[in-house]
């Protein structure tokens, strides 16, 4: 389980859902510094997700629980942690890769 932010950010009314997933408390502070960072937004909430955890709010950014691409810069899709390294597969360079995990700090929750 996760949390999404929510928000209103013109006048049509129409709800815009953030892909990032968050614990409850970080999507809340999320959609807080969105809110005071872009001018028209009108309206915003945090809604429960079935997705996973994939980001961190750490020191007033978000941080991805993946890894990118070395070549393309796509976030890369885990296959699962393994010791000191991810192996991820690039769908846009369509190639198996290792790369190095997030940092403990952004992992902790």
């Amino acid at each position: 389980m996760s949390w999404r932010i929510a928000f209103v950010a013109d006048n049509s009314g129409q709800w815009l859902i953030n892909g990032q997933r968050f614990t409850k408390e970080e999507a809340e502070a999320n959609v807080a510094d969105l809110a005071m960072r872009w001018k028209m937004v009108t309206d915003t909430a945090v809604e429960e997700s079935d997705d996973p955890v994939d980001y961190r709010w750490v020191d007033g950014k978000a941080v991805s629980l993946n890894p990118n691409c070395e070549s393309c810069g796509v976030e890369l899709e885990s296959d699962s942690p393994q010791d000191d390294e991810f192996t991820c597969w690039c769908h846009q360079c369509n190639v198996k890769r290792t790369a190095q995990p997030p940092t403990q700090q952004s992992l902790a929750l």
